[in-house]
């Protein structure tokens, strides 16, 4: 999955405030009770502040937030987080309402920050379930609606669980009860409620309706649709939001929902539906199973936002056509990890300390190019990056094993499949983990070095034909080393007198150039 770039919002908006600075608009405005007009009055004090103090203002008071991350408000008044453990936050509209309502120049600035640079979603109901409908999106004033930049539209969601109403916050399951498990620290939902209380689509799927209960069932919807869509279109700024259809299925979560031991997790059904998934296993589970209808983590062949999205394999089953197509989007926009090493935890290091060679006859990255990746899929990929543990200092493949000799040729069969100057290579080496670090690297002596730093270059050395000055080559081939003397006591008085020694003397990752052959007298200054 590939995650999207972070953005600092003081960076991305700070245009919105240097544009209001150059405005007109530096004069409030007060009701005179004696003519019933309005009357200007000095800008006041916050007004007159630098744009740069206003943004901090702005960050404090809740109206963004400061690590860039856009909030997700529902606009019936509930608000979803993006993550789930900021859930314990009040409500950021109890923060900057008072800037709202101070004066008109606070207002225009306020509300043109607050709607760019944050998401809205709006959910449909029915007028007798005590909805308001789409009522408070045409409540909101023309200013906040030409300022979106994120808008999503709920017509016809169907769920096993609903937002809570506005007294709770943020909406989690709509009736979570303590657990009786002791062993279980998720709230768990009272099974109970559930014929009741979830959200429901507007025809019942369990039987067949007739063309009248159907247009009947859907005509209020379509109405106020259309009504809320007309108001839009008078207020909406072109090029800011882009139109998008969705269509969803509803599935009905009766498994865990009918367990007899009470109750299921909500992160199961509650998660996905919302904007941002908050449903995730950490450690991942690679045999976890969640029923996601609501969200692209089934659907799809990537996702960017999906935080629990999993590979679809039904897209690649369907026919024909659609597996081309679903293979092309899952290698061209996935970023793929290779790690050399066969456990389930990427922290379970191979048995090496007893052998006295390279464990393993090939390369993972071999195995992952030659046997797991489908031919005509090679030149699909546009990013792979190869992960080699710490192993031991004679646990590094050399040249004079097998498992090189076919990772060179593996190299050589791939040069005319892959799509290599859309390709990004990455090669890291990793290091342990402070609490992790064996004996035998912590009293490291040169040959073994040596050693490593070989094992390194052998790796490398199969890669020159790929990074050769040719239309051909790849676009890039990043290496990142462990510093393998970064445990040793003379390194760890060097970093404590020093602290950038260490970065001084590991600044390798870099992008090899074409045509370089140099790759070893590099690694070998790390020695």
């Amino acid at each position: 999955m590939s995650p999207g770039p972070v953005v600092h919002w003081h960076h991305e908006y700070k245009g919105v405030l240097s544009h209001r600075r150059h405005q007109a608009i530096l004069t409030a405005y007060s009701w005179d009770a004696e003519t019933g007009r309005e009357r200007s009055v000095p800008a006041t004090k916050f007004v007159r502040l630098p744009p740069h103090i206003r943004h901090r203002i702005y960050l404090y008071t809740g109206v963004v937030r400061f690590d860039g991350h856009a909030c997700t408000y529902c606009l019936d008044g509930l608000k979803e987080s993006r993550r789930e453990r900021s859930r314990c936050a009040p409500p950021p509209s109890r923060n900057f309402t008072g800037l709202l309502l101070s004066c008109r120049t606070l207002y225009t600035e306020t509300v043109a920050l607050l709607y760019s640079a944050n998401r809205f979603v709006i959910f449909y109901s029915p007028a007798h379930n005590g909805s308001l409908g789409l009522k408070p999106l045409r409540a909101l004033s023309p200013a906040a609606l030409a300022s979106l930049t994120s808008l999503k539209i709920v017509l016809n969601g169907s769920s096993c669980h609903q937002p809570t109403d506005s007294h709770n916050y943020p909406p989690g399951c709509c009736c979570c009860v303590a657990s009786e498990r002791k062993w279980v620290d998720a709230p768990y939902c009272d099974s109970k409620y559930h014929p009741t209380v979830h959200r429901r689509p507007l025809l019942d799927l369990t039987v067949d309706p007739d063309l009248a209960s159907a247009k009947l069932a859907t005509e209020p919807m379509f109405r106020e649709w259309y009504e809320t869509a007309t108001y839009l279109s008078s207020c909406i700024s072109v090029g800011r939001l882009e139109l998008s259809l969705h269509r969803g299925y509803y599935q009905t979560c009766r498994p865990p929902c009918t367990n007899p031991q009470g109750g299921c997790p909500p992160d199961i059904h509650d998660g996905c539906r919302r904007i941002h998934c908050t449903s995730y296993v950490d450690p991942p589970d690679p045999f976890e199973r969640h029923p996601a209808f609501f969200c692209r983590r089934r659907p799809s062949a990537f996702t960017s936002t999906c935080r629990c999205w999993a590979p679809s394999t039904d897209l690649f089953l369907i026919c024909r056509v659609l597996c081309r197509d679903a293979q092309f989007v899952f290698f061209s926009r996935n970023r793929f990890i290779v790690h050399d090493f066969r456990a389930l935890m990427p922290w379970d290091l191979p048995n090496v300390h007893t052998t006295r060679y390279y464990p393993y006859e090939r390369l993972f990255a071999s195995e992952f190019l030659r046997d797991i990746i489908p031919v005509h899929c090679l030149a699909d990929l546009r990013f792979l990056e190869l992960v080699f543990p710490p192993y031991v200092p004679h646990g590094w493949p050399n040249s004079e094993r097998a498992a090189i000799s076919d990772w060179c040729d593996t190299v050589d069969w791939i040069r005319d499949k892959i799509n290599a100057p859309a390709l990004t290579l990455s090669l890291a080496m990793v290091d342990f983990h402070r609490h992790d670090v064996p004996n035998l690297r912590r009293d490291l002596t040169r040959d073994h070095g040596n050693q490593i730093i070989k094992g390194y270059s052998s790796i490398l050395r199969c890669l020159r034909p790929l990074a050769r000055d040719s239309d051909d080559g790849l676009a890039g081939i990043y290496i990142q080393p462990a510093y393998h003397f970064r445990w040793a006591p003379d390194a760890i008085r060097r970093m404590q007198r020093d602290h950038y020694w260490l970065a001084k003397r590991s600044r390798i990752s870099r992008s090899m150039p074409r045509g370089s052959g140099a790759e070893e007298e590099q690694l070998a200054t790390l020695v």
